[in-house]
């Protein structure tokens, strides 16, 4: 917690706030969007690393989610309320609110009760411009 403090002091203040694990989701949004690997393993000099022999895949992308889902037979991978008739390689992610999906191809559909993102499998490498804008907006 130390070298969290002296790297990332931002991200000390908010880890010192939570108390239980509600606490967790509702300060989720003001955490700073910094990764562990270079906010703190990148600048710190107390670190001590094992090696070890074991799958891993970073969720840092919609994409990623495919190698750890189960998909159906057409290809599908959704998570929460979600019916599906005729579509094929598409991701929903709903945490709420039923998604009905019909006939599309390649598309990521992600619903979280605040927003709602449709977007291309190909587009995803863009996303990060296109949540700048939303903000800006």
């Amino acid at each position: 917690m130390g070298e969290i403090k002296k790297c990332q002091p931002k991200f000390s203040k908010v880890l010192n706030k939570i108390k239980t694990s509600k606490d967790i989701n509702r300060l989720w949004n003001i955490f700073p969007s910094t990764s562990i690997d270079y906010g703190l393993m990148e600048k710190t000099k107390k670190i001590a690393l094992i090696p070890g022999d074991f799958g891993w895949i970073d969720l840092g992308s919609w994409k990623a989610l495919e190698e750890v889902k189960v998909k159906d037979k057409c290809g599908n991978i959704s998570c929460g309320k979600h019916v599906d008739m005729e579509s094929k390689n598409i991701t929903v992610w709903s945490k709420d609110n039923l998604v009905a999906t019909l006939g599309l191809k390649d598309i990521i559909i992600v619903n979280t009760g605040s927003g709602l993102l449709v977007c291309a499998k190909e587009r995803t490498q863009d996303l990060k411009e296109l949540i700048k804008l939303v903000k800006k907006q």
